[in-house]
């Protein structure tokens, strides 16, 4: 390989040499043969999100090359400097790069809210009969034929709440019953037969509802990396494409099974009971605000690329990286271009990166206090 064309493959003058280098604020109001992207001067930069911050854990830090574990380093050639993970980072339309402040914010301030939401209709898991019927996620009510008595049940995910006359004037009959002993006396064959789909799905849903629950924290933590034009990377976005649209769609299915097993197929004229009556409660209603922040989120990360990109629907590599390895000058690139040119950026760059590092080092030395010798003194 000629040295002419590995200079050429590393351009110093052209800001975007390393698509996945996040160029500091000042860098992009340079601007560049395109023109200034002036927009950024307008964003309102929240002091909650630091642009100063990189977004990489401390654990994450280091110079190329990296060890494979560190999944956020930039620098990392399985997680972010790549080529696939590159045309990946430039899915998306550059309005919602310009904006991401507001669109990455909203889905942000959605996952926040559904947090809260998430939370509180996690509280079905517990067997405890008061927070079962604060937190149930069906509700029924029916007449006992026999008996001529009404009964509820408040089911959650583990377990439910049976309430039957008579009542007093604090309070009527309850009995709870858990999921996980296979044989009950339940006081009527309705209880029995009728809710024995419901239970099972109920039952079943438990799992998914917890880690539903527990990974909103770092799904919060994606979507803040996401707002900051500094912390953004090729990890950050395929992460927030694939789980998020994978968690929105796991969730949907959750829910529609739930609704349909304890709301759709119920049986209201079940023999024996008349006035039967089915109700979603205020978790089933909580999980679906969560399932709105899902949405919110798989949404904006597929459609807000890495900063300075945007190619629409369509994954495909940077306009400035293909000419620089578009070797033959034919305004395309093959397979092979791409690996031999994108090795000799790589090498390229961390080249550079080693001798900045020398040059730190040398500078650090030669500025020791002189006076641990004595020769500061005149």
């Amino acid at each position: 390989m000629a040295e002419n064309d590995k200079v050429a493959l590393v351009d110093d003058d052209d800001e975007t040499e390393n698509p996945n280098e996040f160029i500091p604020l000042d860098e992009h109001l340079q601007g560049d043969d395109d023109g200034a992207p002036e927009w950024l001067v307008k964003i309102p930069l929240l002091p909650c999100w630091d642009e100063t911050d990189d977004g990489v854990p401390p654990f994450c830090r280091g110079d190329a090359p990296v060890a494979w574990w560190k999944v956020f380093n930039p620098s990392n050639r399985y997680t972010n400097d790549n080529l696939i993970m590159i045309a990946f980072g430039n899915v998306g339309f550059k309005y919602f790069d310009k904006n991401r402040k507001y669109w990455m914010g909203a889905a942000m301030w959605s996952t926040l809210i559904s947090i809260a939401f998430t939370i509180a209709g996690c509280f079905a898991l517990s067997t405890n009969m008061n927070i079962v019927k604060n937190t149930h996620w069906v509700y029924v009510v029916a007449k006992d034929m026999s008996t001529d008595e009404y009964f509820t049940a408040h089911l959650g995910l583990r377990s439910l709440v049976y309430t039957s006359e008579p009542c007093t004037v604090l309070h009527c009959e309850r009995k709870s019953y858990a999921y996980s002993i296979a044989d009950h006396n339940w006081p009527n064959t309705f209880m029995d037969g009728g809710l024995a789909g419901c239970r099972t799905i109920a039952y079943g849903t438990a799992f998914g509802a917890f880690t539903t629950c527990a990974t909103l924290l770092f799904a919060l933590m994606g979507t803040m990396n996401r707002m900051r034009f500094s912390s953004d990377a090729n990890i950050q976005k395929a992460l927030g494409m694939i789980t998020d649209l994978c968690g929105f769609i796991s969730l949907t299915a959750t829910l529609f099974n739930f609704g349909s097993a304890c709301w759709g197929d119920i049986n209201r004229n079940y023999t024996g009971f008349s006035n039967i009556s089915v109700y979603m409660g205020p978790g089933y209603a909580c999980y679906c605000v969560c399932l709105f922040g899902a949405f919110m989120r798989a949404l904006f990360h597929w459609v807000t690329p890495l900063p300075g990109r945007g190619s629409g629907c369509v994954p495909s590599l940077p306009k400035s990286l293909v000419k620089k390895l578009d070797r033959d000058g034919d305004g395309k690139v093959s397979w092979e271009e791409m690996k031999l040119g994108y090795r000799d950026m790589v090498a390229a760059r961390r080249l550079k990166a080693q001798e900045k590092a020398a040059k730190r080092k040398n500078k650090a030395q030669v500025e020791q206090p002189l006076s641990a010798n004595g020769d500061d003194k005149l």
